[in-house]
């Protein structure tokens, strides 16, 4: 199998990780895998590049433009591409791809791995995904979670064609974790976040609830890891809520694995989430895990059994739940080894498998 796929940059952002997961497991499986970004640039585009056989760059000048299609369409008849996949539901990612396909006069198969959810932060981009379909332009829909197919169905897409197959994490990464050189309090309970600064993630109820956990403990503090935490906006929001001390901000990390086995509690303070891939690195990693009670967790990891949910945007309840964890050792140890056991249900092998299914099946 001959694979292409097609995503806006190469970065370090959720839907990438799984990507490179994906392109590294479907190489180790013999399959030829291609990487084209709509946007030069992007954190790990080095790690793309080893994942597989060529990396394409800025394949568009901007959004609109079209000679990218035409580009794609090279790509295609030159590596003699059989399947396309696009990652996320990227509006011009999406026509550029279908419309080189068309261009390419192959028969290729074209899929949309879709990682957002309606409404959030990628916009109204069902009615987009169904004109694809509806024009022939895209063969199958992807979606991560039960959860995401129904809103997105529920938002107007038709169901025929549109599959789950939920994201997978590699569990050796976090069997025996390479030690973060991050300087972290050996005398405080750690807490950690790992998400990029953007408009679903819920940074200001999370800092709210630290600053609320302050005034009451000095025996935590808190980890902000991402793209953007260590940006001028979240430090005066730190600031402003009188956190500074309690709260360091660790920007876009490569060693997240090493951090995560050094947490009492993972984090994910979120107002909308497709999967989680970070809430699922952390169970990996053997992290009891406290999460905002949003649907795309209801199959993931279960309230009172891999770690707590509490009600997204409610900082009193997140402060309430990250202070049970902290005072109960037992039952973080206990959620930990809950989670490591759950996450084994989500592993990148499962889900290579069922991309090798759909694959094989277009």
């Amino acid at each position: 199998m001959r694979v292409l796929m097609v995503m806006s940059r190469l970065i370090v952002g959720g839907a990438e990780t799984v990507a490179l997961e994906l392109a590294r497991a479907l190489k180790r499986r013999g399959c030829y895998v291609s990487i084209a970004s709509v946007r030069g640039g992007g954190g790990r585009r080095d790690e793309f590049a080893r994942a597989s056989a060529v990396v394409h760059d800025d394949l568009a000048a901007n959004r609109f433009d079209l000679t990218a299609a035409a580009r794609i369409a090279r790509i295609i008849r030159r590596e003699r591409i059989e399947s396309v996949i696009v990652v996320d539901a990227l509006r011009n990612g999406t026509l550029f791809t279908a419309l080189g396909a068309l261009m390419s006069g192959r028969r290729v198969s074209r899929i949309c791995w879709c990682h957002s959810i309606p409404g959030g932060q990628a916009g109204r981009f069902v009615k987009w995904l169904g004109w694809y379909v509806s024009a022939g332009l895209l063969d199958a829909v992807v979606c991560v979670s039960d959860f995401q197919r129904r809103e997105i169905i529920s938002a107007g897409l038709a169901p025929s064609g549109v599959s789950v197959i939920p994201n997978g994490v590699d569990l050796s990464r976090f069997a025996n974790p390479a030690e973060t050189d991050l300087p972290l309090p050996a005398d405080k309970h750690i807490i950690v976040q790992v998400a990029n600064v953007v408009p679903d993630k819920d940074f200001e109820t999370l800092i709210s609830a630290a600053a609320r956990l302050a005034k009451t403990r000095d025996d935590f503090h808190l980890v902000l890891v991402g793209e953007g935490t260590d940006s001028p906006k979240i430090a005066r929001d730190v600031e402003h809520a009188s956190a500074g001390e309690v709260i360091t901000l660790a920007g876009r990390r490569e060693d997240v694995p090493g951090i995560l086995t050094e947490a009492d509690v993972l984090v994910l303070s979120t107002k909308t989430e497709s999967f989680g891939i970070a809430v699922l690195e952390g169970m990996a990693a053997g992290t009891a895990v406290v999460v905002s009670d949003v649907g795309a967790f209801e199959d993931l990891l279960t309230h009172e059994r891999e770690g707590l949910k509490v009600p997204p945007g409610d900082a009193d309840a997140l402060a309430g739940a990250i202070g049970r964890l902290l005072d109960d050792e037992p039952l973080r140890r206990q959620m930990g080894a809950a989670g490591r056991k759950r996450a084994e249900d989500f592993t990148t092998e499962r889900m290579a498998d069922e991309f090798g299914r759909l694959l094989a099946d277009s």
